[in-house]
């Protein structure tokens, strides 16, 4: 093999190499992020867990204060974060009056009330 198919052999050579590389870099890189996502899913799961229970532990010194539940949660504390980590408001729902049950939840990851995936602080109630 003469100077000119050296030079195009190694010229393959590094070609192939450096597409190697770069699909063993991507791959990384897909994997790096998928495992990133699950890990700031399940940060944010807790997140809205904290949230959740935070809510529901402020309703004590409502109800010790006005011996009734609050109407809304902007009247249960107007400084409380409504809007869990995914964005989606907090939903309270006084479920029986008296005797004071209600629940507080998240939407969760799919924002969607009702799924498997929710996240909810219940007191009393059916």
């Amino acid at each position: 093999m003469g100077p000119y198919g050296r030079r195009a052999a190694l010229k393959v050579t590094v070609t192939i190499s450096l597409a190697i590389i770069s699909v063993m870099s991507l791959r990384s890189a897909l994997q790096t992020r998928q495992a990133t996502d699950e890990l700031m899913g399940g940060t944010r799961k807790q997140e809205a867990v904290q949230q959740v229970m935070f809510v529901s532990l402020r309703f004590s010194g409502f109800l010790r204060d006005h011996q009734r539940l609050p109407r809304t949660l902007e009247e249960l504390d107007p400084g409380i974060s409504i809007v869990d980590p995914w964005g989606t408001a907090l939903r309270y729902e006084i479920l029986e009056p008296q005797p004071m049950w209600y629940r507080v939840g998240s939407a969760g990851p799919d924002r969607v009330f009702d799924t498997p995936d929710d996240i909810e602080q219940r007191v009393g109630g059916k």
